[in-house]
């Protein structure tokens, strides 16, 4: 782009150069009058503009002279010429000073200009930092109320853009408000009430059956019953294994505490060692006064048969006279455990069985269970029963079983 100043002092350059061309042959008319004794007064008035919007001037005037003599610019061409390089040097100067001149005046307008775009753009940028900080003070006070914009984070100007590319579009994201599904791993029914704040861990009492010395001190089989039978006994053996009854009770009981730990539940073991005196009444009491939700006894049952085989549960009729109250859910957590049992270990599903001639049924007051994981009766099972895989799926069974009671 060419500035004013720059096109003023052209025509200024241009006008100079052709005074000094009409100069020049001012001197050749001279020289030529001379011979023709002619005489001729040449005037010449540059006249500079006095307006930076007018054009500048020349004005030339040739008056004939009243004496026919020569002049001293004829007699003295040298002369002559020396003046005129000497006034075209002195404009030349005048040009470069006025170009001077209109450099700084253009040097200076651009510098203004330059700080004026600086100052508006500073003003610019701090009057959008304060709307942006405006903004968003609003937007956080707004969350609140259920603005959809402000949830989302989405400024006026960009949710319009947004808007305007995703109206004809099939986005598979989620829409606002929403929450966009991540796998996760599949939590029990119990963990999931757990992460409620306002649901307690559900507790399971834990019985390992019998233990290493059994008790055959009497005992009523339930409150005020006038049938009685042993306490506590130390339970079967294995026919194959030779293991104890109460010491595979207690493995397994012992992992069934980590697993219901591990899937968010409390559990309240009615015993961890093998040397201790517990009635089949005095564990039914412990299991009441632990504030537990359900109760569970683990055992391996037995037979006269070698042939006998599979899972059974045991829970309280409708009609058992002590507790027929706990009938209905103790059925149904002992329903869900044997079938989960079996489903894992592939075992006879023998399914639940009501007995009411069970003390550590009959003292109870909350839903019970008694676990009989297979015969150690039958070499086959009992075998099994002893190694690290099939005990890990009785566990298994047992753990989706009061999953399952709680869905």
């Amino acid at each position: 782009m060419i500035m004013e100043g720059d096109y003023m002092n052209f025509r200024k350059r241009n006008n100079r150069i052709l005074m000094y061309i009409f100069l020049m042959i001012i001197m050749i008319f001279s020289a030529c009058s001379n011979k023709k004794d002619k005489s001729e007064t040449t005037t010449i008035n540059p006249i500079k503009n006095n307006s930076e919007n007018e054009d500048d001037q020349i004005d030339t005037e040739v008056t004939p002279s009243a004496s026919a003599a020569p002049t001293d610019d004829a007699e003295n061409p040298n002369e002559n010429s020396n003046v005129i390089d000497e006034t075209i040097k002195n404009e030349n100067s005048e040009t470069i000073q006025d170009n001077t001149d209109g450099n700084n005046e253009t040097e200076n307008s651009e510098a203004e200009n330059s700080e004026t775009e600086n100052s508006e753009t500073e003003n610019s940028e701090a009057e959008n930092s304060e709307t942006v900080q405006e903004y968003e003070i609003e937007n956080t006070s707004s969350i609140g109320e259920g603005s959809n914009d402000n949830e989302t984070g989405i400024l006026p100007s960009e949710k319009n853009t947004k808007d305007n590319t995703t109206d004809n579009s099939t986005s598979k994201e989620p829409s606002k408000g929403s929450v966009a599904q991540e796998s996760t791993p599949t939590k029990s029914p119990i963990e999931e009430q757990n992460n409620q704040a306002t649901t307690t861990k559900k507790i399971i009492a834990v019985d390992a059956g019998h233990q290493s010395k059994g008790n055959n001190e009497k005992e009523p089989i339930g409150p005020g019953s006038k049938i009685t039978k042993p306490k506590v006994s130390s339970g079967t053996q294995g026919i194959s294994s030779g293991v104890a009854e109460y010491e595979l009770n207690l493995v397994i009981a012992q992992k069934v505490e980590t697993e219901l730990i591990r899937r968010g539940y409390e559990v309240f073991m009615i015993r961890d060692t093998h040397n201790v005196n517990l009635s089949n009444k005095k564990r039914a009491e412990m299991a009441n006064e632990s504030g537990a939700d359900l109760f569970i006894h683990i055992h391996a049952d037995s037979s006269t048969s070698s042939d006998a085989n599979g899972t059974s549960t045991l829970y309280p009729s409708k009609d058992n006279p002590y507790v027929s109250d706990l009938s209905e859910d103790s059925y149904a957590l002992s329903n869900s455990i044997v079938d989960a049992i079996c489903e894992k270990t592939g075992s006879k599903n023998r399914g639940a069985i009501a007995r009411d001639d069970m003390s550590g049924i009959n003292w109870c007051s909350l839903p019970v269970s008694i676990i009989e994981m297979g015969f150690m009766s039958n070499k086959k099972e009992d075998k099994l029963m002893q190694t690290e895989d099939y005990q890990d799926k009785i566990v298994e069974g047992i753990c989706d079983g009061i999953d399952k009671y709680y869905e």
